[in-house]
């Protein structure tokens, strides 16, 4: 099993300019019954970007179930549990096939 990524039809936001080519996409991140131990990899084109994911960032983030980080190096989105002072991790292995995430993801 692998994350799930939904996108709507276009994206809302394109905070483009001739500073900066980034963009927001918009899309809902639904887990599997396995989380990964390195979290879900990704590429730029899972949110039609063709060069870089910046940043995930839940759309919702005060009542989101979990948070994300997106993993630079590793390229992968990790699932943060939210209200813990030392950011945990989901662990290994969590089913988490009824989680759907609203997020914005940043990228070029």
């Amino acid at each position: 099993m692998a994350l799930s990524v939904t996108q709507p039809n276009t994206s809302i936001q394109d905070l483009s300019s001739p500073y900066s080519a980034i963009n927001i996409r918009y899309a809902r991140l639904t887990g599997d019954s396995a989380y990964p131990q390195t979290g879900y990899p990704v590429t730029a084109g899972t949110f039609s970007f063709s060069n870089v994911i910046i940043a995930v960032h839940p759309v919702n983030a005060a009542a989101a179930q979990y948070y994300t980080w997106y993993d630079l190096s590793n390229k992968s989105i990790h699932f943060i549990i939210p209200g813990n002072s030392t950011l945990s991790e989901v662990a290994t292995g969590t089913n988490l096939s009824a989680v759907s995430l609203d997020v914005a993801v940043l990228g070029y």
